[in-house]
Parts: structure tokens; sequence; C-alpha cells
């Protein structure tokens, strides 16, 4: 019935950009340290003097929780209607009582790569391919299972007429179902099934 109180976060963060080749090529990179108090941290009401039922979990704010990590990305016009992006990002949060967070990956990748066709009866016609991968992860303090790595991928066929651009986004392009990081070990995230979108953009 009380308030939590409120969470301060304080970040120190440095980082640099890098363009070459006359903007052909940028690479940014950053570090990170950021320590948050009052965090929240999820227990387990024993005996259901807190919830009202025994071995019921509970969210309070219970500590300070410090994340450090780094983060890198490279876009690169490789050649004429073809870009390419790479990141790479890496995270190590820590509660007070040393435990790691649950719920999110140490690490995650991402790759992405577009092609327009230049001339001849494709031209405006553009493929893109983006793919991500998320490294492991930990479930919940209750259970400290561990989830698994996993990876989409997805692409959108695109083309350009006039002011209009039409595109179809096809996710889950293999249709392979992977775990993603939850937090709740009845409902843990999981990827979809393979899908599709399709949009018609008109610009003024």
């Amino acid at each position: 019935g009380q308030k939590f109180p409120n969470r301060t976060v304080v970040e120190n963060e440095v980082g640099t950009k890098l363009d070459l080749l006359g903007s052909r090529v940028v690479v940014t990179a950053a570090v990170f340290d950021k320590v948050e108090d009052n965090a929240l941290l999820s227990e387990i009401d024993v005996d259901g003097s807190i919830t009202g039922v025994p071995g019921r979990s509970y969210q309070a704010p219970l500590g300070e929780r410090t994340t450090k990590g780094w983060d890198i990305d490279v876009a690169a016009n490789v050649a004429r209607g073809l870009n390419v992006v790479l990141a790479y990002g890496h995270t190590r949060e820590r509660m007070a009582n040393d435990t790691p967070r649950t719920g999110r990956a140490a690490n995650n990748w991402s790759g992405l790569a577009r092609y327009e066709v230049q001339s001849g009866p494709l031209k405006r016609a553009s493929l893109l391919w983006q793919y991500t991968w998320w490294g492991q992860s930990r479930l919940n303090n209750r259970t400290y299972w561990t989830v698994p790595p996993g990876d989409l991928h997805t692409a959108v066929l695109g083309y350009r007429w006039g002011n209009y651009v039409i595109r179809l986004r096809v996710e889950n392009v293999f249709d392979k179902l992977e775990v993603r990081p939850g937090v709740n070990e009845t409902a843990i995230g999981v990827t979809d099934h393979r899908n599709y979108r399709f949009s018609v953009e008109r610009t003024w």
C-alpha cells in the first residue's frame, strides 16, 4: 500500500565516431557505466505474509543495480546501391548481491544489408536482409534457468514507383522458433512463426 521510492540513475558514457572515405564508412563506439538505486528485484513470498499467497513472487525496491558495457557499429556503402550495417553490444549487469540481472541477454549482434538495383528493368527494386542474434540470459531469481541464445532472419522486398514505396516484409524467413529472454518461467518469450507484412507509402 506504499509508493515505491524514486529510482535514480547515474550514467557515465564516452563515445567516438570515425568518418572514413568520404562518409562511405562510419564507425561509432561507446563505453558506459550506469548505477541505479532502488532497483526492483524479484523475491519469493515464502509464507504469504506480503502477497497473501505462499510461494508467490513479488517485486520490491531492494537494492542497487550496476550496468557496465560497450557497443560498436559500422555503417558502410560497399558499392553503388549496396549498404551494410554491423552492430554489436555487450553488457554486464549486477545487483547489489552480485547476482546477474534476469531477462536480458549479455550480448547482442545484428547485421543488415540492403541492395537497390541501379539500372535495367528492375531499377529501383530493392532487397534488405537483417540478421539478429542474442546471447544466453538468465530467466529469473526463482529458477535460475538459463535461456539459450537465439537468432532471427528478416527480409524486405521493396520497389520505388514515383511517389510510392511498396514493401513486403517477411519476418522469421526460415520459420524457426527461437527462445527470447524473458522474466517469467511460465511466459518465456518466443519468436513468431514466419509472418508477412505488406505496406504502401506515398510521399507528397
